[in-house]
C-alpha cells in the first residue's frame, strides 16, 4: 500500500507535531483516526467504536513526546488501539458479571420487594447516637411496680398505648 507522494508520512506529521505545527497535529490525528475506526469497527460494537478510537487516540497524543524517535508510530499507536480494545471488553466482561438481569431478582435478597410498605426500620439496627444511653448519666433505679428499669410506671403505660 504506498502513499501518495503529496501526503507526509506519519512518523513526519509526528515529528512537526512535536516541534509545534498545529496542523501537523491535526493531520496527524485525523490520519491515526481513520485508521483506528477502521480496524476498531471489526473488533467492537459499531456503537462503541468511536468511543474506543477516542480514548486509544487520547492515549496516543498524551504519550506521544516520551515515544522514542527511533520507534515507528504506527505500529507504536496500533498496539495501544489493541490494549485499549482489550481494556474495553475486560470493562464490559465485569459489567455483566456485577449486573442483575430483570430475570433473576428472585434470586438475590437485595432486590426483593417488601410485602408490607410501611417505612419501618429494620429490627437489628442499632438506636441513633441521641438514643444510646451514655455512660456518664447516672443510673437510675426502676420505679417501684415498673416493668421497665429506667422508666416510670406512667410512661411505660403511655408508651405502651402508643404502640
Amino acid at each position: 500500500m504506498d502513499q501518495p507522494q503529496d501526503q507526509p508520512s506519519l512518523d513526519t506529521l509526528r515529528q512537526r507535531a512535536l516541534a509545534g505545527d498545529p496542523a501537523a497535529e491535526a493531520a496527524l490525528f485525523e490520519d491515526l483516526r481513520v485508521r483506528f475506526l477502521a480496524l476498531a469497527k471489526r473488533r467492537v460494537q459499531p456503537d462503541h467504536a468511536e468511543d474506543v478510537v477516542q480514548e486509544a487516540l487520547g492515549v496516543v497524543l498524551r504519550k506521544l513526546p516520551d515515544l522514542p524517535p527511533d520507534r515507528g508510530l504506527l505500529v507504536w499507536s496500533l498496539t495501544v488501539l489493541r490494549n485499549v480494545i482489550g481494556n474495553h471488553y475486560q470493562a464490559r466482561r465485569r459489567d455483566t458479571a456485577q449486573t442483575v438481569q430483570v430475570d433473576d431478582w428472585h434470586a438475590v435478597p437485595e432486590a426483593r420487594v417488601a410485602d408490607d410498605p410501611s417505612p419501618r426500620s429494620p429490627p437489628n439496627r442499632r438506636p441513633p447516637a441521641w438514643r444510646r444511653p451514655s455512660a456518664s448519666w447516672p443510673a437510675r433505679r426502676p420505679a417501684a411496680g415498673s416493668s421497665s428499669p429506667s422508666c416510670s410506671r406512667a410512661w411505660t403505660r403511655a408508651a405502651g398505648r402508643a404502640r
